[in-house]
């Protein structure tokens, strides 16, 4: 923890061109006390000095040792820092940034000849305050997407408290009246029109169901190529809603595949949960970006010359389907492909058969709450068996969870 804490302040202070626009949240005085005092601190220090001294002998070899001495003896220049910091203290505003489409580098270039002139109002014109603005509440909204089966699930998560999942729908479009054959702007429509995704999104003329929050982030399920609507519901779809949302205020973005890894949201969940529900990992074995190619090229060639059996057909038009790479040996076992698969979707429907039926002991060993409106509706959708496939709710509980389980957490140098 120390050491993430120390890269994070790190990177911020070398990307900080003034004192002002760095924003640091409160740090424990124990853990700010503990940064670089561990054993893995001492030992990077001391190959640091190693490495020194084998730069210093590499630049004698190459006779680069002025320029090596040039590099050693460079100091920052801390002179304006005091100045800096009683700017700071004395600041009755928070601190904004100019227009993207103005460089730096041209605002220093005109400062520096006196020629950028511009009064109040041209300058809280070019001011993009959310660029700044810290969110203390997020909500993350995990699709899974498909013409008969659209599944949503949010989960909201609020600075130093546990995640909570707020909401759960899932769709039969086509059933509503979705035209398989719709474009994106049908669907766009029938979404705005028969769901409440754009109320979860805290979009401008929908009643707010949720509570408020400060960000909204989507994550849409990215679809195999298998799948002939892979591109209306993954790209088309996202690009859409997006240009329909406030960048500040909610993105819209393709989750990360493989939710089923072992590193994944499932294994970061307790242990209860991976008992009761006989969770396994998915291993996905990768393949260079040349090797998934000439997979995808002899696949297309294959494809023109004979028709898809029907087994396949079958699969492509699946509402949900299989997020595993592309590679060799699991292309020439269809057969064990269906079988990862359908563990792929038991697992995901148990998971949110789970949830739904948690106890409180179990949300606190998920480290994950429920929101008791959602539990009691969906026990009584399953008591009454109006719902009998839960496998894309959830997929959309787990591509919501990803981020939050699985992100700055699992960090690698």
């Amino acid at each position: 923890m120390c050491r993430q804490i120390y890269i994070v302040i790190y990177v911020e202070c070398i990307i900080t061109n003034e004192l002002k626009n760095l924003f640091v949240s409160p740090i424990f005085p124990s853990v700010w006390e503990n940064i670089g005092k561990s054993d893995h601190d001492k030992s990077r220090r001391e190959s640091e000095k190693t490495l020194k001294i084998d730069a210093e002998q590499f630049a004698e070899k190459h006779k680069c040792h002025v320029q090596f001495q040039e590099e050693q003896s460079f100091t920052p220049d801390y002179s304006n820092n005091n100045n800096e910091w009683v700017a700071i203290i004395n600041a009755t505003k928070p601190p904004t940034c100019c227009d993207a489409s103005v460089s730096v580098d041209t605002l220093d270039e005109q400062e520096d000849e006196d020629k950028l002139d511009q009064d109040e109002d041209d300058t809280d014109n070019m001011q993009i305050s959310g660029w700044l603005k810290p969110s203390q509440q997020e909500r993350r909204i995990g699709i899974d997407q498909g013409i008969k089966n659209f599944a949503i699930v949010a989960v909201d998560k609020t600075f130093n408290s546990l995640p909570v999942v707020v909401g759960a729908e899932l769709y039969d479009l086509e059933q509503q009246g979705l035209d398989r054959n719709c474009d994106v702007n049908d669907l766009v429509v029938h979404i705005q029109t028969k769901t409440v995704l754009m109320n979860w999104m805290q979009q401008p003329g929908y009643d707010s169901i949720l509570p408020h929050v400060d960000r909204v982030i989507v994550h849409l399920e990215q679809l195999s190529i298998d799948n002939k609507r892979s591109k209306l519901f993954t790209i088309e779809l996202g690009q859409l809603l997006q240009r329909l949302a406030n960048v500040e205020t909610c993105i819209v973005k393709l989750s990360q595949p493989h939710i089923h890894r072992g590193s994944g949201p499932m294994f970061n969940l307790g242990d209860k949960i991976v008992q009761a529900c006989d969770l396994k990992p998915i291993v996905y074995l990768s393949s260079s970006k040349g090797s998934r190619k000439r997979v995808a090229s002899a696949r297309c060639s294959t494809l023109k010359k004979a028709k898809r059996p029907r087994k396949q057909q079958t699969t492509a038009q699946s509402d949900v389907e299989p997020d595993n790479s592309s590679d060799t040996d699991a292309a020439d076992d269809p057969d064990n492909n269906a079988n990862i698969y359908r563990l792929k979707k038991k697992m995901s429907s148990d998971i949110f058969k789970y949830f739904i039926q948690a106890t409180l002991d179990q949300q606190l060993d998920l480290q994950v709450y429920i929101s008791a409106e959602v539990q009691l509706r969906w026990r009584t959708v399953m008591c009454k068996s109006i719902v009998k496939k839960f496998d894309d709710l959830g997929d959309s509980l787990l591509h919501a969870l990803n981020k939050i389980l699985c992100g700055s957490s699992n960090y690698r140098p």
